[in-house]
């Protein structure tokens, strides 16, 4: 399965330690494929031993392990995989998640799960929405890097005719979801109406006023943006309306009924990743401004201190490094390792889960493009 913002939570609530966390990366075709298998076994006895080394009997750690040795000889589970597999087991908890990145092979035993390796997939937003605009047939669908879901939104017309229906009393009914009849070509034409064009204005504006009504209800408390896909007159007509405060003022044009799931994807995907990479941008500039005044810092004890008491905004973490140390939060004390021990506990991955348990934003980057290109720096929020 791919990940989401909710199984993010998931692992961000998990609180029972020890907790594995383990990567790899993954082949989606070709004879490499046979090779993950076997990475994954090697893996599962590294695992194994860091248990052992935590106190785990050997049985009880092939227990916790036991889903994962399944899934070696699960064919179905091999033919479908992406760039990377990231897997969090803890007691009486086990997720797979097949990602669209390209992961280290690492295992790690914490008393928290590792996410940094996991975070460039919620660097574009994590997930996004796409109304898809029609006279004849309105389309709403969560996304994410890898895809869309379509969704419905209760108590909305989902097409015109439904609209003006009740608006003229014709039918004593309320809005429904179900999706019109495959081949229906019902329409309510923009020109022809009657009454000119801009009495059709007004009836598509006050059908979108129905329809941006229902989605505010069904995605009020929400953060993520909302794109906008349709006939490229279509579009501001349903901006004027829009209560959503999310909406993106970039959208898809052209006819959204004649495209499927994987087309509409195909389009809007560039339009959400050059959006985060514009605001990801923007934030690495900001931050690099700041650097130096109390209000950001790459000081790794100020900043992992920081995280903890919940006063950073924005986090920029370097991937691929990891810096072993210890954190004193009750002394304000941070001392770092050469290597991993017993002790020990990855300081940048606290700073991530810290920030993220206090609804702060992470960004996950390449060194060569961390702001001051060090490994760790933040803006505060005070």
């Amino acid at each position: 399965m791919s990940i989401t913002t909710h199984d993010l939570q998931d692992l961000l609530d998990q609180k029972e330690s020890p907790c594995v966390s383990l990567f790899m990366p993954t082949h989606p075709a070709g004879p490499e494929t046979r090779q993950d298998p076997i990475r994954l076994k090697n893996l599962l006895k590294e695992t194994e031993q860091q248990l052992r080394e935590q106190g785990i009997r050997s049985a009880d750690a092939r227990t916790w392990l036991d889903p994962l040795l399944k899934l070696l000889e699960d064919e179905q589970f091999w033919r479908h995989q992406d760039e990377g597999l990231a897997i969090y087991v803890a007691k009486d908890f086990h997720r797979a998640f097949r990602l669209p990145l390209s992961l280290p092979e690492l295992t790690m035993v914490e008393s928290r799960f590792y996410l940094k390796p996991i975070l460039p997939v919620f660097m574009y937003g994590g997930t996004f929405y796409l109304l898809a605009l029609s006279q004849n047939h309105i389309r709403f669908f969560q996304g994410s890097q890898d895809g869309l879901q379509e969704l419905c939104i209760p108590n909305i017309p989902l097409s015109m005719e439904e609209a003006n229906q009740t608006a003229a009393g014709e039918q004593s009914m309320q809005w429904h979801t179900k999706a019109p009849i495959a081949g229906d070509q019902r329409a309510a034409m923009f020109h022809g109406q009657g009454g000119g064009d801009d009495e059709a204005k007004s009836r598509i504006s006050q059908f979108f006023q129905q329809v941006a009504k229902g989605l505010h209800e069904f995605i009020h408390d929400a953060q993520a943006p909302l794109y906008l896909t349709g006939v490229e007159y279509l579009i501001p007509i349903y901006k004027d309306v829009n209560t959503y405060p999310h909406i993106k003022e970039d959208g898809v044009t052209g006819n959204a009924d004649e495209k499927n799931l994987h087309e509409l994807h195909r389009q809007v995907w560039p339009v959400v990743k050059a959006n985060a990479d514009h605001g990801i941008e923007e934030a690495k500039i900001k931050c690099e401004e700041l650097l130096g005044t109390n209000k950001a810092s790459h000081d790794l004890k100020t900043v992992a201190l920081a995280a903890h008491e919940g006063k950073i905004d924005t986090l920029f973490v370097a991937r691929n490094i990891q810096q072993w140390g210890r954190i004193d939060v009750m002394h304000n004390h941070v001392e770092t390792d050469p290597t991993k021990s017993a002790e020990s506990l990855e300081i940048l991955d606290f700073a991530v889960v810290q920030t993220l348990l206090k609804k702060g934003t992470v960004y996950a980057l390449p060194q060569e493009k961390m702001p001051g290109r060090t490994s760790l720096a933040a803006m505060f929020r005070y």
